[in-house]
């Protein structure tokens, strides 16, 4: 067993790819996703599914910017394009840590009461 090991057993799946670079990708034991804030928004919808604008800012970092209007604090959560993010990290006046959450890159039917629940409420 080497330290790789236990650092990925205890914290996920990590990379020694350069920030930014298609590969940059860690899935966490919850089901989200971390990513670089670098990362091409083609990138991510090619690769994890999501359906993020590509007429636009070109990074995840861009859009969540251009959203929100300015830079957000870190553990702001919201939704962006139908997904689920929450901010990890920022530096110098940069989204540059993100977290995905689950589900990634699949919609979601609303939430929908039961027949049940509907018919005794009346």
């Amino acid at each position: 067993m080497t330290i790789d090991d236990i650092v990925e057993e205890n914290n996920g799946e990590f990379t020694t790819q350069a920030p930014g670079s298609a590969d940059s990708f860690r899935r966490e034991a919850d089901g989200s996703i971390v990513v670089d804030g670098m990362t091409q928004l083609r990138t991510l919808n090619r690769r994890l599914g999501t359906q993020f604008p590509l007429d636009g800012p070109k990074t995840l970092n861009g859009l969540i910017v251009e959203h929100l209007g300015d830079i957000p604090d870190a553990g702001i959560s919201f939704q962006v394009a139908g997904q689920g993010v929450e901010i990890v990290q920022t530096v110098d006046r940069a989204v540059r840590v993100v977290r995905l959450l689950p589900p990634v890159g699949r919609r979601v039917a609303p939430l929908q009461t039961s027949p049940e629940r509907a018919s005794s409420s009346s």
